[in-house]
């Protein structure tokens, strides 16, 4: 029986450092976790390039937006022919955004608030 509590509480004593371990790992994600998991990312003279082209969105939604100090964000050839209003609110960060080849049918108003730093569309 004793032998079987200590077999037990070293298996908790290592999930407890498996579980503090993940989370640490976790709250260190950056930019560059998020684009492998989705798209390429590429950083040239402190600008973050996203390159999201092709990848069969069809809403902006489904994209999680960097934390990072600014970027480029390449959407080309998609399937975004909708845009609804706030569809960029989270995307402040934004100097340049690319939507060519979208086959995009309807801009609604306010469709591009919350790009604070955009300089080019």
């Amino acid at each position: 029986h004793r032998r079987c509590l200590k077999m037990l509480s070293g298996v908790w004593f290592l999930s407890v450092l498996t579980v503090a371990g993940i989370l640490q790992t976790e709250s260190r994600k950056t930019a560059k976790d998020i684009c492998k998991i989705r798209c390429l990312c590429e950083e040239k003279e402190n600008v973050l390039n996203i390159n999201c082209e092709n990848k069969g969105f069809t809403t902006v939604s489904l994209l999680q937006p960097p934390q990072y100090r600014i970027y480029q964000l390449f959407l080309n050839g998609n399937l975004l022919t909708r845009l609804y209003p706030n569809e960029f609110v989270n995307y402040s960060n934004a100097v340049t955004l690319h939507l060519g080849n979208n086959g995009l049918q309807e801009i609604r108003t306010g469709a591009f608030s919350g790009l604070k730093t955009l300089k080019r569309l």
